[in-house]
């Protein structure tokens, strides 16, 4: 089951990020620049350390 569901264009680079409810299911990251893509599982349980890294990461550099 999708709980939500977000998409992001910036010229041919579009982000994906879903969050999936269910019982096994992860948060879904996806990056596609035209004919490449990378595509992410993320266990919940880790994703408020990630924002952690990326939100210090940014401070870093701004």
């Amino acid at each position: 089951m999708i709980e939500t569901r977000h998409q992001y264009d910036r010229g041919d680079i579009t982000f994906h990020v879903i969050y999936d409810s269910g019982p096994i299911s992860p948060v879904y990251l996806g990056l596609h620049e035209g004919a490449d893509s990378a595509e992410f599982n993320i266990d919940r349980q880790d994703l408020p350390r990630l924002i952690e890294m990326l939100t210090a990461a940014l401070a870093a550099n701004h």
